[in-house]
């Protein structure tokens, strides 16, 4: 199964390349349509009687009338052509075929439904719009009232398929299969939510050229984790500096600091500024130093500069504060390293010019939230994937676009993370992450790898942490969960949200 996403214009290019070489468009829909009657049938071992077919003008459609076709002998199956008989050559002896078959066949929109599954065949990948004030928003009303189980051919009716953005009544499949690669609509917002099982199923398009985009797998996973040397000592697992704290958020750096250390790297500093370093009590293994501040907010200074030099990584920003000026962010990047920029490291980031003539690789952590600040936007999530492409190109830096399915950016392709759980919704997760993107890169990840590791081990932290505290996670938990978690990516563990083939 390729870990490809695809987008819209990139579908369309597979189908036609399939068609270009003498698959016939009616012998895709005839496979496509196979499929779901497939995973109906084996996959679900759906054994109610009554289901309905919903089928639209278009292919999406057409491959529905397939799924009635291969279903009819089975069950009670009634097809919908919520607008006429679907627009293409050969529909109508398909839908003849159906109902030879057993098949009943109705025209329009349901006044309301009895089926014991639907199978959505209307929209698919073509829509754009909104669902509100159409007849699907009464359909998707009275699937929730009856809680009627929906399989979506290819996306569910009303998902865009380029972004994941819906508008529309609240509505969740039961599973979507989709064909050739999953599409951007299932891992935006907030198609993700609503896609159930994702499957993927192959119908013989094949792969023209590589798609820039994809999710991470466990093997790759796997692949990119650092290896001891028998002779290594701790100055070639690499040094961190984490630059941050401030008088009433003393204790996010720490987190940062503790996490790079549990991801493997070899030597760690904190920065912090005048009278935060006694409040986070910092355990041995972490060196401390206190910089220049006043009301809990650091200075900067030549000594600081030093120790920042001679690490291999600087992690900036958690728990920063509001007070910092520029001009720490400007004398960090002047030197060169690969820098992490997080939480209050983003805002010194928007007021900052990389005009200086820096080289230092960034990798930014930011949330929806900020990343809306950064690119002077309202909301980001109606279209995660545009957002983190503008991120990596107006800052021309690697990005974890953070949250569910996180998005990371780098050198033009966007990779989303699978792994997680909602209860890593906690304060100082980021922090968490923040440590573990330059513990990866101090370990010699180039910044996509270690941006999309570090996110990858980071959920797989949150599942351990989950299993054992179940709702009440916090952040100090994800960093005990990292060493079991990287057991889990050496065994390939497969998260339940990855796409499974067929």
């Amino acid at each position: 199964m390729t870990t490809q996403i695809w987008t819209k214009d990139q579908t369309k290019a597979q189908d036609g390349h399939a068609m270009a070489n003498g698959v016939p468009f009616l012998s895709l829909m005839e496979v496509a349509g196979s499929k779901v009657a497939q995973y109906i049938r084996t996959r679900l071992k759906f054994e109610q009687r009554q289901i309905e077919v919903l089928a639209g003008k278009g292919a999406n459609g057409g491959d529905g009338l397939v799924v009635a076709r291969y279903l009819a002998p089975y069950y009670d199956v009634t097809v919908r052509l919520v607008d006429g008989v679907p627009r293409f050559d050969g529909a109508e002896a398909m839908l003849r075929a159906a109902q030879s078959l057993g098949a009943q066949v109705k025209t329009g929109w349901p006044a309301d439904l009895a089926a014991d599954l639907l199978v959505d065949g209307v929209f698919g990948t073509g829509f754009h719009g909104s669902v509100n004030n159409t007849p699907l928003a009464d359909i998707y009303e009275s699937i929730n009232r009856r809680q009627i189980p929906v399989v979506a051919i290819d996306l569910l009716s009303g998902v865009a398929a380029d972004s994941g953005d819906y508008h529309g009544p609240s509505i969740n499949a039961l599973a979507t299969i989709t064909f050739g690669a999953s599409k951007w609509g299932h891992w935006g917002y907030p198609g993700a939510s609503m896609r159930g099982e994702l499957v993927v199923a192959d119908i013989g398009l094949g792969v023209i050229g590589e798609s820039t985009d994809c999710w991470l797998d466990a093997r790759t996973a796997k692949e990119w984790l650092p290896s001891l040397s028998q002779l290594g000592h701790k100055y070639q697992r690499g040094r961190v500096v984490v630059v941050g704290g401030s008088k009433n958020m003393a204790g996010a750096p720490l987190l940062s600091a503790m996490a790079a250390l549990r991801t493997g790297a070899g030597l760690v500093t904190l920065i912090v500024p005048q009278g935060v370093a006694d409040r986070i009590a910092a355990p041995p293994t972490i060196l401390v130093h206190e910089g220049p501040g006043s009301h809990g907010s650091l200075h900067w200074s030549d000594e600081e500069t030093r120790l920042a030099a001679a690490a291999d990584v600087i992690v900036v920003g958690p728990g920063l504060g509001q007070g910092v000026a520029p001009a720490v962010l400007e004398a960090l990047l002047g030197l060169g390293k690969p820098t992490v920029i997080d939480a209050d490291g983003l805002r010194l980031l928007k007021q900052y010019s990389r005009g200086t003539g820096t080289s230092a690789p960034m990798i930014l952590t930011p949330h929806s939230g900020e990343a809306a600040r950064l690119l002077d936007l309202q909301d980001v999530d109606q279209d995660r994937p545009k957002a983190a492409r503008q991120l990596m190109d107006r800052y021309q830096a690697t990005v974890i676009l953070k949250g569910a399915y996180s998005i990371i950016g780098d050198m033009g392709k966007l990779t989303v993370n699978p792994t997680g759980t909602p209860e890593m919704a906690t304060p100082g997760s980021g922090d968490v992450l923040a440590g573990m993107v330059g513990s990866l890169l101090a370990q010699g990840l180039d910044p996509g790898a270690a941006a999309a590791l570090a996110a990858y081990w980071h959920g797989w932290a949150g599942m351990v942490a989950k299993n054992r505290y179940g709702q009440s996670v916090v952040a100090t938990d994800l960093i005990d969960g990292i060493a079991k978690a990287r057991r889990w990516v050496e065994d390939q563990a497969c998260p339940s949200s990855a796409p499974t083939s067929m």
